[in-house]
Order: structure tokens, then C-alpha cells, then sequence
């Protein structure tokens, strides 16, 4: 409630402190923190004053959240990771690449064979080759290297 000039004054010399308003209900003097309610005149102390300390605390401002709780959160997360995954396993498989499944690749091992039984052949032997030639170059006696062309 609004106090008049008058009173204000005599709180004043009262008890030291000027005050324009008071609560409606309990006649507290209101500093800088006030309650007040849309479409009404009165001026209130706290909440409880006003009639409404049962109701939820007000929300703080700022971004709204996305999930409400943590756990929505991290299950939504992992839910996107999977989603991730299964499309890049896709993209792969498109690119080519066969997917690894145990029942085709269960009987590999039975399947390897050693290296050893194959015979070690240069891919680029021959006459023409570098290391043909300085082969032959060493092996040759110093009269026959003259006759013998060598690019080194």
C-alpha cells in the first residue's frame, strides 16, 4: 500500500528510515524487492504474502532447454551416435568395401596358403633391366667390361 507523504515523514522521525509503500497483508516496509500481481493495485513483501509460495519457483531465464533431464540427454546422444554410425557403415558398403560378417570370413585361415610355395620373380627381370645390367657388369673380367655398354 502507498503510504502518504505524511506518514512517511513520521516513520522517518520514528525510526530513522523513509518509506513510500507496505505490505497489503502484513504491513512490512517494502524496499527495492516488491511482489505485485498483473491487473492488481496491491504491493506484497514475499509470495506467501501475496497468496501463491505454494506455486513452483520461477524458471530462470535464458535458452530453453532441449531435454529435460540429464538421462534424456545422454540417451538422445547415444541415439544420434547410432544413427551416425549406421550411415557411415552404409556410405562404406556403397563405396565397396564388403562388410565384414564372421560367417564369411570364418574359414579363412584354413584357406591361407604360405608364400614359400611360390618362386620369387622379379616383376621387372630381364635384359633390360638396371640390375641386370650391373649383374653382368661384375661379373665380367676387366678385359671384357670394356666391350660391354653399362649405364650407371
Amino acid at each position: 500500500m502507498l503510504l502518504a507523504i505524511q506518514e512517511s515523514y513520521e516513520l522517518l522521525a520514528q525510526y530513522g528510515c523513509f518509506a513510500r509503500e507496505i505490505c497489503d497483508k502484513c504491513g512490512i516496509v517494502l524496499g527495492a524487492v516488491r511482489f505485485t500481481q498483473r491487473d492488481e493495485s496491491g504491493v506484497w513483501c514475499s509470495r506467501e504474502c501475496r497468496g501463491d509460495g505454494d506455486r513452483r519457483a520461477i524458471r530462470k531465464g535464458g535458452r530453453p532447454r532441449k531435454y529435460k533431464t540429464e538421462n534424456d540427454r545422454r540417451q538422445a546422444e547415444r541415439r544420434q551416435n547410432a544413427e551416425r554410425q549406421k550411415a557411415f557403415r552404409v556410405r562404406v558398403q556403397r563405396n565397396g568395401k564388403p562388410s565384414r560378417r564372421f560367417a564369411e570370413t570364418k574359414d579363412l585361415q584354413a584357406q591361407k596358403t604360405h608364400l614359400s610355395q611360390y618362386p620369387l620373380i622379379a616383376a621387372s627381370s630381364g635384359p633390360g633391366n638396371s640390375f641386370s645390367r650391373r649383374w653382368e657388369h661384375n661379373r665380367l673380367s676387366d678385359g671384357d667390361r670394356s666391350k660391354t655398354r653399362v649405364a650407371a
